[in-house]
């Protein structure tokens, strides 16, 4: 497998998730798995048929995060970037809206929007990297082309850069 490259936080992110489905998902499924076939007939016990299909879904989850952690290369970036790339914070305004976020700059592995980890291979991820501070940059959307002025670029080991600064 190739490497996946990902900042500390989103290393330690994936490495709980998988200490978590094998320590206590993996035993309650299946503990799962016995009290159903305790039910009779597995040819018709749709707890059984669950609990395997949660069976499946967690082994297979279990191996995507092994396989992934097998191959990781952690990003670590000086605190004084000067353009925006993998494991960077970009403080970002919508020209449209005049809305301010600030993105961490993540692989795909990592993306978490709800968190502002985007993603460099979505489309305003890919249209942030190389971009400095103050330069406007144009990304295609679903909902049509939208541009953003980046206000401010930082690095550092997940020290976010706050919109207040620049407001």
């Amino acid at each position: 497998m190739a490497s996946v490259y990902l900042t500390r936080i989103g290393y330690e992110r994936l490495n709980a998730e998988l200490r978590e489905l094998v320590e206590v998902r993996r035993p309650q499924v299946m503990a799962d798995l016995v009290q159903a076939r305790e039910y009779g007939d597995i040819r018709e016990n749709a707890e059984y048929e669950v609990a395997k299909r949660d069976q499946g879904i967690t082994e297979g989850r279990i191996h995507e995060l092994e396989a992934l952690l097998a191959s990781v290369e952690l990003v670590s970036i000086p605190a004084n970037v000067e353009v925006a790339q993998l494991g960077a914070h970009v403080l970002v305004e919508n020209l449209e809206t005049a809305s301010k976020f600030t993105y961490l700059l993540v692989s795909e592995q990592e993306a978490h929007l709800v968190e502002e980890h985007l993603s460099i291979e979505s489309p305003l991820g890919k249209a942030l990297l190389g971009a400095r501070a103050d330069d406007v940059v144009t990304y295609a959307a679903p909902a049509g082309t939208r541009r953003v002025k980046i206000l401010a670029v930082r690095g550092g080991d997940d020290v976010p850069v706050e919109a207040e600064e620049h407001a």
